[in-house]
């Protein structure tokens, strides 16, 4: 993995989710059965608004999105929390949808 700010934050937001129990996982090796709490890294979220960083699945349901900051951002200037939970629960369907598809370009055919 390059040594770069995103990587190094990715690779500290990795240990201190499984730390707290989550198995994380890349969205291309995703298996949402793997354990009670899975963390799927850079979920694609709908068209024109980028990727989650990690979406939290429990039981094989989206409970919950984690948005990594640069190292030494301060929360002052997000937006209202209120406004991005709501963008991001009107587009969660959307990614479901768009994860649903990658999953199942994932399973192997059957011959």
């Amino acid at each position: 993995m390059p040594d770069t700010p995103e990587a190094r934050a990715r690779q500290n937001i990795d240990q201190l989710l499984t730390a707290a129990g989550w198995i994380v996982q890349s969205r291309e090796d995703a298996n949402l059965n793997a354990g009670r709490g899975v963390a799927i890294r850079e979920f694609p979220m709908k068209p024109g608004f980028g990727e989650a960083d990690y979406l939290l699945y429990v039981d094989g349901q989206a409970v919950g999105v984690v948005e990594a900051k640069k190292e030494g951002s301060t929360l002052a200037n997000l937006p209202d929390p209120y406004l991005i939970a709501a963008e991001i629960a009107a587009d969660l369907q959307a990614a479901l949808d768009q994860f649903s598809l990658i999953a199942a370009d994932l399973k192997p055919r059957s011959s």
